[in-house]
């Protein structure tokens, strides 16, 4: 069975960060109004085990921070339930669609 979810575009994400003279990812988190680890955990890998997909308020920091369309910083994905700790066991919140 396949969810879909929202994914981040990190390459698009870099671009917008390094417009902007940011550097760390403490400041791109800052930028964007989320914590570092919030930033950490949605550009990681979706089968890592401490994976987390954008939510809202990370979805709209990204958006206004950067003034740019959603299709250009995310993505939709369809998931495999079960392939990685996120299921519906306790895993991570998914913005499912």
């Amino acid at each position: 069975m396949t969810k879909t979810v929202i994914r981040l575009n990190k390459t698009a994400l870099l671009h917008a960060a390094i417009d902007n003279n940011l550097k760390k990812n403490t400041e791109i988190a800052e930028k964007i109004g989320v914590s570092a680890t919030q930033l950490y955990r949605a550009q990681l890998p979706v089968d890592h085990p401490n994976y987390a997909s954008p939510g809202t308020g990370f979805i709209s920091g990204v958006l206004n921070a950067f003034d740019g369309p959603f299709e250009r910083f995310f993505f939709l994905d369809d998931v495999l339930r079960g392939r990685n700790n996120n299921s519906d066991e306790g895993g991570e919140q998914d913005a499912i669609v």
